[in-house]
């Protein structure tokens, strides 16, 4: 019989909010709003009040992930799983980028194949 784990809804809801300033990070830094740091308007304030949000809400998944997976056992095959899994994303989307005529060297073609040890 497999145990469960109780369910703390307190953490649940700061992951979410987390996950919202996530959010919140990318509209702010791929939106294309850009103003001039001479001057202090709301709209800007408001942008980057967006941006420091989403480097909290990294922190705080990062810390509430890190709370519930310390007490779980390391194995070995999970961890194969998803340097496989990793992997075989990376070669795919370097066929497709080679398939739309990117050049790529053999450096770039090893880092492809093993984009963990490379920080891909």
């Amino acid at each position: 019989m497999k145990k469960t784990m109780e369910r703390l809804s307190n953490f649940e809801i700061l992951r979410i909010i987390s996950m919202l300033l996530i959010i919140c990070h990318h509209f702010a830094l791929y939106s294309g709003f850009r103003y001039p740091s001479s001057t202090i308007t709301m709209n800007s304030v408001f942008i980057q009040f967006l941006s420091y949000g989403g480097q909290l809400g990294v922190n705080l998944f990062v810390l509430i992930s890190g709370y519930f997976l310390v007490k779980n056992e390391f194995k070995v095959k999970k961890a194969v799983k998803l340097w496989m899994d990793i992997s075989i994303y990376a070669i795919i989307i370097m066929l497709i980028f080679a398939i739309a005529g990117t050049d790529f060297n053999f450096f770039e073609v090893v880092k492809n194949i093993f984009p963990i040890p490379y920080n891909m």
